[in-house]
């Protein structure tokens, strides 16, 4: 048995971990604590790559988050955080957003 925190020096291995986390449309800040708590349960098998469902901060399409200035605002505070979360982890985090930055 492998216990948590331990990693085996095995070459050529990537571990990665594909997340299914409580979505709350429209609130991402409800959805990055459901990220967190998914997130609580694998970071301490030192994942190599971390995947998330498309638009796991916002729960909306891309035309309804384009429409909702507020939402993208809070999605973009939650992925800011979600980055902070994971920084030390040594994972590449993988997430979709449903709008494009604009104005840069």
């Amino acid at each position: 048995m492998i216990k948590a925190g331990v990693r085996l020096m095995i070459p050529n291995l990537v571990r990665v971990s594909v997340l299914s986390p409580e979505i709350s449309p429209g609130e991402p800040a409800a959805s990055l604590r459901g990220i967190r708590t998914a997130l609580r349960g694998v970071l301490p098998l030192s994942p190599d790559i971390i995947i998330l469902p498309p638009s796991a901060l916002c729960g909306l399409s891309a035309g309804d988050m384009a429409k909702n200035g507020a939402i993208h605002a809070a999605a973009e505070d939650a992925l800011r955080l979600l980055a902070e979360d994971t920084a030390d982890s040594g994972a590449l985090v993988v997430l979709s957003s449903s709008a494009p930055r604009t104005g840069e």
